[in-house]
């Protein structure tokens, strides 16, 4: 049986697309292969930085690949398999070892000849370096904006909205909430459990 695997990361602007785009492309690989018969799996927010057994999807692709109900095992391109050298390699080992012959169809590499397996290592490195480069790019632009006071992590805190420029502002009342948090916390007027009870009987997130 010929199986598909998708997976895209939590940081799906790094990753530069979606799960569904990854199926789609499957799908139309397999119609002009004239491939009806596949298996799809999709871990979908999941980091390329762990082994394809610890992810959801992916423990169940092994869990069918150990059964020896997958003989073949295409992917989109090699670093949906994973993030670093280690995962990739590892992950073919272990495919390998049920001798499950892996394929990209994006890229000139399978692992049933010596050529394929020397061009999966060399695009293992490269999907590794890539993943550095990604993190590098978004620490030094989240280093960047915080010397710009801007909010750089997710939703703002409650009691602020954000601006166009991704600076705070302050969002009234919900400030003065915010105010009575800290006045009847630090004038020990009421504790914590007390305080978060109160803004739950007042519907306050």
């Amino acid at each position: 049986m010929i199986a598909f695997y998708a997976r895209v990361s939590s940081e799906k602007q790094a990753d530069r697309g979606t799960i569904q785009s990854q199926i789609d492309y499957a799908r139309k690989w397999f119609e002009l292969n004239n491939i009806s018969e596949y298996r799809l799996y999709a871990d979908d927010g999941i980091t390329g930085t762990l082994p394809i057994a610890q992810r959801p999807q992916g423990s169940m692709l092994m869990a069918d690949v150990k059964a020896g109900i997958i003989d073949t095992l295409y992917i989109y391109k090699l670093d949906r398999l994973g993030r670093n050298t280690r995962v990739i390699l590892n992950g073919i080992y272990d495919l390998e070892k049920n001798k499950v012959v892996v394929k990209s169809m994006t890229e000139p590499f399978d692992t049933s000849s010596a050529a394929g397996r020397f061009m999966l290592t060399m695009l293992s490195g490269v999907a590794e370096l890539e993943r550095s480069n990604i993190l590098e790019r978004l620490s030094l632009g989240k280093g960047k904006a915080l010397t710009q006071n801007k909010w750089v992590y997710g939703l703002p805190p409650y009691g602020y909205r954000l601006n166009d420029d991704s600076t705070l502002r302050i969002e009234e009342p919900e400030a003065e909430t915010v105010k009575w948090i800290f006045n009847s916390y630090l004038n020990q007027k009421h504790t914590a459990m007390e305080i978060a009870n109160l803004l739950t009987a007042t519907n306050v997130p």
